[in-house]
Formats: structure tokens, sequence, C-alpha cells
């Protein structure tokens, strides 16, 4: 909340207030535990985009230094040690991507077991 939100908890609820001059607005109200809930959520999306931004560029910058290898003037390589390095990248990303599709389908597939 900013400095002209409040909240405050009413039944086990939680409203959400926006003042704005004499007027006060009604922005939603939820459970508490929805709202810690999405609290948490927040604070998790803030971690993931912070931590996936710096791996991100970690990787793109490593990904350059090896484009940096391919100057014959330097360095002496054949095709195979080109589709070696290539094939090793590409099978990284295809783990990397199948972890997220992976967690995807636990997520959606989570809630359908029963023993009925």
């Amino acid at each position: 909340m900013d400095g002209n939100s409040i909240g405050f908890v009413q039944n086990r609820n939680i409203l959400l207030l926006f003042a704005a001059g004499a007027r006060i607005y009604l922005i939603r109200t939820c459970t508490v535990r929805n709202y810690l809930r999405s609290q948490v959520r927040e604070k998790d999306r803030e971690k993931f985009v912070r931590l996936a931004t710096k791996r991100v560029m970690n990787a793109l910058k490593a990904i350059q230094l090896i484009g940096n290898l391919s100057n014959k003037s330097n360095y002496d390589y054949t095709s195979e040690d080109v589709q070696k390095i290539f094939k090793a990248l590409q099978d990284e990303l295809s783990v990397s991507r199948k972890k997220f599709e992976l967690a995807q389908k636990r997520q959606v597939a989570g809630s359908e077991f029963t023993l009925d």
C-alpha cells in the first residue's frame, strides 16, 4: 500500500481504502488469509524477476563470450567442436524449458486427483 492507502480488518476481512483529498474510496475487500497470500506471491514475483533478470543477463554474456571463440586468428577448432558446443547449449535450454512446462502442468493437474 502507498502513503494514501490504508487497510483495516473487520470481521476477518480486510478493507483496502484509498484517500484522495476529502474522499475515501473502497478499493477492495478480501479475507485476511487471501490478502497475506497475495503479499507473499508479490514478494515471490519480485524475487523471480530479480533472479531471472540477473541469471539471463549472465547467460547471455556467457553466450557472447562463446561467440568470441569463433575468431580463427586466435583459436583453432573444428566443425565438430562447434557442433558439440551448440548441442550442449541447446540440450540445456531444452531441459530448462521442460522444467517450466512440467511445473505448469503440475499446477493445473495437482487439484484433479481423487480416490473416488
